[in-house]
């Protein structure tokens, strides 16, 4: 996703097929790597079904701001650097959590 996002700024048209694949599989592939890690790190069925729930309501809602916040800050810096910039630092965040969740540990109630 970093490098589709890191493409949009440096070649915006040029590679317009390219960064929308790149964004494409990495998100693609973030989503289905999250909803799996969500079930293999859970000691059981009922806390992967409340971690699921968590986790999708919070990621839905996040999700769903990020359109109109970047539309914001398109508008108050009248270009796109910025909020693609923004975007690259999600993708950092994104990094940091996947490494959480990536750990060798399990939750819930047979996680031992």
């Amino acid at each position: 996703m970093a490098l589709g996002i890191a493409g949009l700024l440096i070649a915006p048209v040029g590679g317009a097929w390219v960064w929308a694949t790149l964004l494409g599989l990495g998100q693609g592939g973030a989503l289905g790597l999250a909803l799996t890690l969500m079930v293999l790190r859970s000691g059981d069925a009922h806390t992967a079904a409340r971690l699921s729930g968590m986790a999708q309501t919070w990621g839905y809602l996040l999700a769903a701001a990020g359109p109109l916040v970047l539309g914001a800050v398109h508008q108050m810096t009248g270009g796109w650097t910025v909020p693609v910039v923004l975007l690259l630092c999600v993708c950092g965040a994104l990094v940091l959590l996947g490494l959480g969740a990536g750990r060798d540990r399990r939750i819930g109630a047979s996680a031992g």
